[in-house]
Order: C-alpha cells, then structure tokens, then sequence
C-alpha cells in the first residue's frame, strides 16, 4: 500500500480524535496528552501546502519512523 498525503492526514486526525477521547476521560493523561500535541504539530506540518513531496517523505520519517 502506498501511504500519500491525504491518507495520512486522514490517520492523524483519527488519532487525534482517539486522543482527545482518552484525555477528556481521563484528565491526568500525561503520556495521551503528549501524543496528542505530536500528532497536532505532525497534522500541521503535513498539511502545510507549500511542502514538497520530499519534505512530505522526510516529516514522514521523522515523525513516524517511516
């Protein structure tokens, strides 16, 4: 499977929306609250249209290990 921009922006925000639950249950969540605010900067910085297709590559990478 080819992972593509819309794909994974579309998997941040289910992670995001993951986290958001966890913590509004649970308000001590430090470790779901760090993970949120990761997944938020990796949203932004993917999201960013003026980014290449090697930036994309390269935050992928970063961000996830990919």
């Amino acid at each position: 499977m080819k992972i593509n921009k819309q794909m994974t922006l579309d998997k941040l925000l289910e992670g995001i929306h993951k986290y958001t639950e966890i913590i509004n249950e649970h308000k001590g969540a430090v470790l779901e609250r760090e993970n949120l605010d990761s997944l938020v900067q990796a949203y932004a910085v993917i999201n960013d249209d003026n980014e290449s297709n090697e930036q994309f590559k390269q935050t992928l990478k970063e961000t996830f290990g990919l």
